[in-house]
Formats: structure tokens, sequence, C-alpha cells
């Protein structure tokens, strides 16, 4: 999923000459769920179809808007909507909600339904920590495809590149050796390069365990 982020805070970011030397550079990203890529004629047609519905579009990033997501014209016009969720305003990672309207009227919904551990919303690790902490663990972030050698990536190759840090949620489930049932959500920091999506690193803002998120190619 992608989110519209501003950047509100940031130390340095000028390059370095030695490869070896980290640049120290990081920023904080706040993403707002109001903002959206989506024409405004497409936001108009979902908050027609939310509102005809009764649903609310609070705390939702609407991303992707389908007027008919079928070609057979047997069957009725159905509309798709997905949105980022979005909970005490800190986004909801790898986690989407799906609308699908038939005919205008809801049909079925794709909900995410799980709770934060705490509503505390505040932020507790630094950005400096953050980044030697992406740093340590950014080797976990491995890539697994069948028609290669599992990539690993190497915190050499980031010592000067700038991150950018995003605090939001994240479902227990997706934490390494988790014994809790799905439906909790904890608070983390998702780190990532600022001009990429990959590798990722999730650092829990309670106590700065983390852990890099691999990624598999089908």
């Amino acid at each position: 999923m992608v989110f519209t982020v501003l950047i509100v805070s940031d130390t340095s970011c000028s390059k370095q000459d030695a490869a070896t030397t980290d640049n120290d550079c990081i920023a904080r990203s706040i993403p707002r769920y109001i903002e959206t890529g989506l024409t405004d004629s497409q936001l108009d047609s979902i908050n027609n179809l939310f509102g005809k519905n009764n649903l609310s579009t609070s705390q939702l990033q609407f991303y992707h808007f389908t007027s008919n997501i079928y070609s057979d014209p047997t069957k009725p016009p159905t509309s798709q909507v997905c949105a980022n969720l979005f909970l005490n305003d800190l986004p909801v990672f790898r986690l989407n909600e799906v609308f699908l309207f038939s005919n205008g009227v809801l049909d079925t919904s794709y909900l995410y339904t799980g709770t934060p551990l705490s509503n505390d919303t505040t932020g507790h690790q630094s950005l400096t920590t953050l980044r030697k902490t992406f740093l340590s663990h950014v080797s976990e972030a491995i890539t697994y495809s069948p028609v290669s050698k599992p990539f690993v990536p190497s915190s050499s190759a980031y010592l000067n590149v700038c991150l950018v840090a995003t605090l939001g949620y994240i479902d227990v489930s997706y934490l390494p050796g988790n014994t809790k049932p799905w439906g909790t959500l904890i608070k983390v920091w998702s780190i990532k390069p600022s001009d990429n999506f990959y590798p990722s690193v999730y650092v829990k803002d309670e106590d700065g365990s983390a852990w890099g998120s691999p990624i598999v190619i089908p």
C-alpha cells in the first residue's frame, strides 16, 4: 500500500565522500488520510457511494476506484473502492480496506477489524536511534524469488542513503515469533529509503525491538 506523506523533520542529508561514513540522514513522515492521488471526480463518486450507504469516510485514505470491475454485461455494474486504513490518525501498515458496490449498493466489504493495544499515539524512539536500528536489521529484509538466489541487502549500501520513518500500527501476526492471535495492533515505526519502498524495517515503538521485512516474489 502507498501512503501520501508529509515530511516534517529532517537532519542534514548531505552526501559523504567516504562510502564507509554514515550520513545520519533520516526524516519523519506523517501520512494524512485526507490526502490522495485520486481525481476530484473519483472522490465525488466515492463520497456519493458512501453517503448513499451510510458509510463513514473518516480514517480512510482512498487510493483506488473502479466504476465497473466486470466486463461481462450480464453482471450488474459493480464499483470497487480501496483505501488505506488509519486509526487514531496513524496508518495501519500492510492492510487495506476494500468495498464493492453492486448497482450503487454495498455488496461486499473486506475490512480489518482489529484494535490497538494502546491508544498512545506518541512516538518514543528518536530518529537517530531509528536510523541505527535500520542499518542493524536491514539484512533481514531478504528478497526471495523462485528463479534466483535470495537477495540480502547490505547495511553498507545504505550508509549514504536518506531514510524516512513513519509511525503507525501493525497487526501482531506480522511480528517474528508472535504467539498472539490476529486482531491486535501494536505501534511501530516503518523505516525505508526515502526514494523507495524497499528494503523496510519495522521497529516497535515501545521497546525498540526490530525486524527486517522480507519480500517473497511469486
